[in-house]
C-alpha cells in the first residue's frame, strides 16, 4: 500500500509496539481474602527481591520496584523488558499494620496482610458536652 517492503514495515510495527508497551506498564496481581488475612500476589518474574519495595504510609500500601534494564546489544526484535512499576492500595482498618509481611519466590511477590481480631475505634472519639 505504501510501497514499504514487508520486512521494513514489520520492523517499524514492532518498534512502535515496543514503544507503546514501554509507556504502559501492566502489573498483573491477584487479591485473596480468608478469615485471617488478605494476600496480594504480583506476577513479576525476572527480578531479584532486593529490587522491590513494600511500604505503608497513612494506611496506603505501596508496592514498587526499581530495575535497570541494560541494553548493551542492538535488538532485532524485542517484545519484553523489565520495566519499573508502582501500585498502591488503600488498606482497610481491619489490617494489622504491624504484622504485614512479604516474600518473593518463583517470580511471584506475595504481600500478606493479617487481619486484627477487633477493630479499635480510636478514630472516633465522643466529646462530652458541658
Amino acid at each position: 500500500i505504501y510501497n514499504i517492503p514487508i520486512k521494513i514495515s514489520a520492523i517499524i510495527a514492532d518498534n512502535l509496539y515496543f514503544l507503546y508497551q514501554s509507556l504502559i506498564v501492566f502489573v498483573l496481581y491477584n487479591i485473596f481474602e480468608n478469615d485471617k488475612e488478605y494476600k496480594i500476589e504480583f506476577s513479576v518474574p525476572g527480578f531479584d527481591k532486593k529490587q522491590f519495595s513494600v511500604e505503608i504510609e497513612n494506611d496506603i500500601l505501596r508496592v514498587s520496584n526499581t530495575s535497570e534494564d541494560e541494553v548493551s546489544d542492538k535488538y532485532y526484535k524485542r517484545q519484553f523488558n523489565y520495566s519499573n512499576f508502582s501500585k498502591t492500595f488503600n488498606l482497610p482498618e481491619i489490617v494489622n499494620l504491624d504484622k504485614i509481611s512479604s516474600e518473593y519466590k518463583n517470580g511471584i511477590l506475595r504481600v500478606i496482610l493479617p487481619k486484627v481480631k477487633e477493630i479499635k475505634n480510636d478514630k472516633i472519639k465522643s466529646i462530652e458536652i458541658k
